[in-house]
């Protein structure tokens, strides 16, 4: 009797201890897979905000090109920080070759090319650099600001010019730098005869040597039009002065004859 009293025992101890770990059981189970997925949610949380905060450090906010005979053209991100550097000839990529300038700030950036001393003869060859800093950006002016205030900025007798967004795709496309392709854009408005390739040869010297000439040779043309048109107009008014003198001698013959 006493053992099959305590086997019953045992039974209703198990079936009890069952029915309550049961549960138990279940909730660390759940608990277990919440703490899995918000820890798979806030990894990937993190992989997409550096995918996203890579992408936007690496997307191009402003560009600024260097340009006398080599042609170097710096991508900026949105902090000002270079992301890019091209070299569109020879003479450039020899210089950048040498020179560390991603992910500098661009007034160091600017300031290492402006302290080359390969860059700066070109700048100083023959009296006849004409550097040229053309801006494309949304900030140009603070830009320039920051370059003005590089210490050796003051050396070289930089020529700036700013470009629309339109005009760096269209330099992009064409694999030429933005201060050549805005100067070979100014140069074609006198001279329709001239190539990209043409421009790309010369130096931005010779190229605003080009574009002062055609313009100075408009402006003497204007002004022979102007002169021509005033000596035209002086020979009509002397003959409305002696048709005027006329008429009042007429005038006066008349008054005598009549008395």
């Amino acid at each position: 009797m006493k053992r099959e009293t305590i086997l019953m025992t045992l039974n209703d101890v198990s079936d009890a201890y069952i029915l309550e770990a049961a549960p138990k059981t279940k909730v660390r189970s759940f608990r277990g897979k919440l703490t899995r997925a918000v820890a798979a949610a806030a990894c990937l949380c993190l992989v997409l905000s550096g995918a996203y905060g890579a992408t936007v450090y690496a997307h191009p906010a402003s560009y600024i090109s260097l340009d006398v005979n080599p042609s170097i053209e710096l991508s900026l991100n949105r902090w000002s920080r270079v992301i890019g550097v091209t070299a569109y000839n020879e003479e450039a990529k020899a210089i950048c070759d040498r020179l560390d300038l991603k992910h500098k700030f661009y007034t160091d950036a600017v300031e290492k090319v402006l302290c080359d001393e390969e860059f700066r003869t070109y700048c100083t060859q023959d009296g006849k650099g004409d550097l040229t800093i053309t801006i494309v950006s949304d900030d140009s002016l603070q830009l320039r600001e920051g370059i003005e205030e590089c210490e050796t900025y003051s050396e070289h007798a930089a020529d700036f010019h700013y470009a629309d967004w339109e005009t760096a795709q269209l330099a992009h496309e064409n694999e030429c730098s933005i201060g050549k392709y805005a100067a070979y854009e100014e140069l074609k408005k006198y001279d329709a005869e001239v190539s990209l390739e043409d421009c790309n040869e010369m130096t931005m010297h010779e190229l605003h040597e080009e574009i002062d000439r055609h313009h100075n040779g408009s402006h003497d043309g204007e002004n022979e039009l102007h002169d021509s048109a005033e000596e035209s107009h002086i020979p009509e008014t002397e003959h409305a002065s002696s048709a005027g003198q006329h008429s009042e001698t007429k005038e006066e013959t008349t008054h005598h004859g009549h008395h």
